[in-house]
Parts: C-alpha cells; structure tokens; sequence
C-alpha cells in the first residue's frame, strides 16, 4: 500500500487516481474556492492546516481529521510550506494502519514560484525519521530542468540544483505533453 502526501491538490484529479489505489492520502491545498468543492466532491471534510510553523520546524501534532466517507483521504486547507510536513507523515502512516508495511512517497504538482522551498522542505525527509521512500514532481520545465540536469558553471546551475545534486537515489525526467494533463 503506498502511503501518499499530495501538494497542492487543486480540482483533485490526481487526489482521485491516488484514492482509486486504495492508498492512504493526505492532500493539502491552499486556494480557498479548490479546497471547498473538493472537499464537497469527495465527501470530506476539511482540516485547517493554517499554521505558524514552517514546513520542518517544530509545531504542534497534527489536527485529527473529522470522520468522512473517505476514511483514507485527509484535506487540508493550507500552505504546504506552511504545514508541519514531519508530523503529517506519522499521521498519515499511523492512519494507514501504522507499521512499515506501506511505501511513504510524495507526490506534487508544484507552481513554479515554490519549487525551491518545497525541495528545501522535501529532500531533508528522504532521511530518517522520516524516510520517504519516493518523491514525485511535476514541475514546469525551466524548473524541472534546473532541478534534474544543471551541472556546476552551466546557466541552469541554481539553489535547486545544489539541493539535489547532494543526494543520492534515481532521478528520472519526462515531459509531460500539456494536452494529456486535464487542468487542476
């Protein structure tokens, strides 16, 4: 069983394929109008996941979720950087029965402008205690290219790239044609 955080989740396409999978999903979304029709259409209710904390930093337990018909599903209404990342993770394994038995992977479709610090956010997780198994980014391709394939003294060679480039593990880039992506 795959054990998923989703950022930025938007109209929810993706947050409905994830589901169909029978995984245990933590989504987090921060536009307003999005956050309140998906959780209209999926049944659930929302969690405030508005917070002072920062992504890694330390901050409070999360909020437990309301009962909903999609017991695996947890919406938050939040910035995802702003959202105790650490704490959302043990939630969310401990909602899927807890144990080691599921992968814990991210997946995200992230805007452009935050893609730095949700790698800042992200790469430091792959590490125990947390131990991400896997991240999955869809980012737009000046970002994505910066992120996979800049090399030291190159134009492309940025803040993403040097987060990267020290960590180990498979990297694997793919464009995604925009007419085969539904809008979120």
């Amino acid at each position: 069983m795959l054990i998923l955080l989703s950022h930025h989740t938007g109209t929810g396409n993706l947050t409905r394929r994830l589901l169909a999978t029978g995984a245990a999903v933590t989504a987090i979304e921060k536009d307003d109008v999005l956050v309140a029709a998906l959780g209209g259409a999926l049944g659930v209710g929302v969690v405030d996941g508005v917070g002072g904390g920062d992504c890694t930093g330390d901050d409070p337990a999360p909020t437990p979720s309301s009962a909903s018909a999609a017991p695996l599903l947890r919406l938050i209404h939040g910035d995802a950087l702003r959202v105790h990342i650490p704490a959302e993770l043990a939630a969310l394994r401990a909602r899927a029965g807890g144990g080691e038995g599921g992968k814990l992977v991210v997946v995200a479709n992230l805007p452009y402008n935050i893609t730095t610090d949700a790698l800042r956010c992200l790469l430091p997780l792959s590490s125990p205690p947390a131990r991400l198994d896997a991240i999955f980014l869809l980012l737009q391709k000046e970002a994505a290219v910066r992120v996979a394939t800049a090399r030291p003294g190159t134009s492309d060679w940025r803040a993403t790239s040097v987060l990267v480039s020290g960590r180990g593990g498979e990297r694997g880039e793919r464009e995604a044609a925009c007419d085969r992506l539904p809008p979120d």
